[in-house]
């Protein structure tokens, strides 16, 4: 397609004047290979006459009869013209040359060629900018690609600006849901030439996002962090060599925030929980997108803190776990957990992107509950009765899920007696309070929300006072235990 030709004739009828060198002409011309082209860019049938040019030929002597032409320049490298002394053409194109003696017996001779590429290696290169001067080895995960290309041999046609095509693969880049390597997208981009015979094709602004799950064919290149794009190129029309080249993703980093909330539609955030609350937790974090081609998951670290002096020491961690969050949609960069258990701060650390950390904190406040008390005959706390013998034992049972109020100890809680004298009696009036006992219940466990006395002694031998430890009465008396939630609702 870019070579020098030379033409020969002989016409001995043509050597009219033997004291000097005739001359002769020649018309060439110059026929498309194939149809190429669109209708915007100017569509250039199969046949369809691309150049026209007039030569003359010189005779080689006096008297030789045979005519030689001068250099003849033929060109893929300018755009086609009638009659500029050059010959444009591209490949697969065909060349007659036609000469017509009009002065002899009006005889005709022609001869034709075909134009071959000149098979040249490939360039290939990923830029970053439109201007095509930072070329890249790394993308942000949300990005534009510019692809260019040179590739001498596909300037097929100098009339009209070509155009190739090249596909762009990803590579899985980590071993999460799916094997490493395993292609998640393929895209076809069309670069065009950027003139008619510049031997150079661009593509336009290619995006490469991470908010998208993969679609092959949807003209987006989705990936996520640590994924691998590759762009290839193959010269199928020309002498089949191949260019490629390669980018790794790298997050954008992003500050992560946390927050917990209430309820189920995560739109009740909280600083405070009943102690028999469900908790959600919600991230968002967009560099953990990770996978746009699924849901990926995170983890937070929650830790229990001691509200009081009680069971350890104030602020003394009373426990740590590990909750799971899942992402809400395939490329939100959001995660919930499920409903999970309370705690009163949640530390979130993005240990996979630049190493941010987030937290949020709550306070666990009692939930008031009704609560009850019973006094029982027998230890097992099974004989729930309401009149006992003057000489006697007794436990009492209070359940008060409010005054659970370290779950890492068995917790406390007071009673007290009172004996009411049962009808006038000298100078004891009916009703008159006898005697005044204070009792301390202990939790049964932990956390178990049921507070038990020992056994409680009764008795009528002796003569009641305070707080002896013996609740002291006599036949018709009235025993009355008080409760009193000094911690909650009271």
């Amino acid at each position: 397609t870019r070579d020098l030709m030379y033409l020969a004739l002989h016409d001995t009828d043509e050597n009219r004047n033997p004291q000097y060198k005739d001359t002769v002409q020649v018309v060439v011309y110059v026929g498309n290979g194939y149809s190429e082209g669109t209708a915007s860019s100017g569509v250039s049938a199969q046949g369809l006459v691309l150049d026209t040019q007039t030569l003359v030929l010189t005779e080689s002597g006096e008297t030789t009869g045979v005519f030689w032409s001068d250099t003849v320049t033929l060109a893929d490298t300018e755009v086609p013209a009638a009659e500029n002394g050059r010959m444009s053409w591209g490949r697969q194109d065909t060349m007659l040359v036609t000469y017509t003696d009009v002065t002899g017996s009006s005889e005709v001779a022609t001869d034709t060629t075909l134009a071959l590429e000149i098979a040249t290696t490939v360039t290939l290169q990923i830029y970053e900018n439109d201007g095509v001067t930072d070329d890249v080895d790394t993308y942000l995960t949300r990005d534009i690609m510019h692809v260019w290309i040179m590739d001498t041999d596909e300037n097929r046609n100098p009339q009209i600006r070509d155009t190739i095509s090249v596909t762009v693969y990803v590579g899985n880049g980590t071993l999460e849901g799916e094997a490493a390597g395993l292609v998640i997208d393929t895209e076809t981009i069309t670069l065009t030439e950027s003139t008619e015979t510049s031997r150079i094709f661009r593509s336009d602004t290619v995006n490469l996002t991470d908010t998208k799950a993969p679609v092959i064919g949807d003209g987006v290149v989705s990936w996520g962090r640590q994924d691998t794009m590759q762009v290839v190129y193959t010269d199928v029309t020309g002498a089949s060599e191949s260019g490629s080249d390669t980018a790794l993703a790298i997050e954008i980093p992003s500050t992560a925030s946390l927050q917990l909330f209430e309820d189920l539609a995560l739109i009740d955030d909280v600083d405070t929980y009943l102690t028999n609350d469900p908790m959600y937790i919600m991230i968002h974090d967009t560099d953990e997108n990770r996978n746009p081609q699924r849901k990926d998951t995170i983890f937070v670290t929650a830790y229990i803190g001691n509200g009081s002096s009680v069971g350890g020491g104030t602020a003394l961690v009373l426990d740590t776990f590990i909750i799971v969050l899942t992402e809400m949609a395939d490329t939100t960069g959001m995660f919930r957990s499920d409903t999970i258990t309370l705690t009163n701060n949640v530390v979130h650390t993005d240990v996979t992107g630049v190493s941010e950390s987030t937290s949020d904190t709550a306070l666990a406040i009692a939930e008031p509950v009704q609560s009850s008390v019973d006094i029982f005959e027998e230890i097992t706390f099974t004989d729930s009765i309401d009149t006992l013998l003057t000489r006697d034992v007794m436990f009492i049972q209070v359940t008060d899920t409010d005054e659970n109020r370290n779950p890492q100890i068995t917790d406390t809680v007071g009673v007290t007696i009172y004996v009411g004298n049962g009808y006038a009696e000298g100078a004891y009036a009916q009703g008159l309070v006898l005697d005044t006992v204070t009792w301390v219940l202990t939790e049964v466990g932990s956390a178990a929300s049921r507070f038990r006395s020992e056994s409680i002694p009764l008795t009528d031998t002796l003569v009641p006072s305070a707080s002896d430890g013996f609740v002291s009465w006599g036949r018709q008396d009235t025993l009355h235990v008080t409760y009193t939630d000094a911690t909650m609702a009271s």
